[in-house]
């Protein structure tokens, strides 16, 4: 398995983890429930997602930063996964290590991932505290080797307001 797919592969794990939890009482849930949103133009057109189908993870112990949104009307689906993870800030999405990459996916299907472009995109963590984070991010994905995706995409003016579950 090559250092990308492994990426590719460790980032579907968070979000389907995370997907799994939405649906399940069994789940993490976040330390102070509220409303949250994630949003941004995808190839020019406006998406955005709401609770309860938004969050983020933080692993305190492991330093690993994943955000999660799972379109309901399966259209796209966003996660950002940043490794090595030191708090609010700005980070670099892109091929490489640590791993900070963005996975876009399109109804059922795999879609697009940074790992696959050389052209880098940022997410800024505006505010983090305990049970909620802010921020921005944009970034341009390639199609994945397995998906049926031909053309760039391109997301910018993101931004999202959503709760924290803290893990680790």
């Amino acid at each position: 398995m090559t250092i990308r797919s492994l990426g590719y592969a460790l980032l579907l794990l968070s979000a389907l983890g995370f997907l799994a939890a939405c649906g399940s009482d069994d789940g993490p849930t976040a330390q102070s429930p509220g409303q949250g949103s994630i949003n941004a133009t995808i190839n020019g057109s406006a998406w955005a997602v709401s609770t309860p189908f938004t969050s983020a993870q933080n692993n305190v112990g492991g330093a690993v930063f994943v955000i999660t949104a799972a379109d309901p009307n399966q259209t796209y689906g966003l996660a950002i996964s940043l490794s090595d993870f030191a708090g609010a800030g700005t980070y670099e999405i892109r091929p490489g290590f640590p791993l900070r990459m963005a996975v876009v996916t399109l109804g059922t299907e795999q879609g697009w991932g940074t790992q696959y472009s050389e052209v880098p995109g940022t997410i800024t963590i505006t505010s983090l505290t305990d049970s909620r984070v802010t921020g921005t991010f944009s970034f341009t994905a390639e199609p994945s080797p397995s998906s049926s995706q031909t053309e760039t995409l391109t997301v910018v003016n993101g931004q999202f307001d959503i709760p924290v579950i803290e893990v680790g």
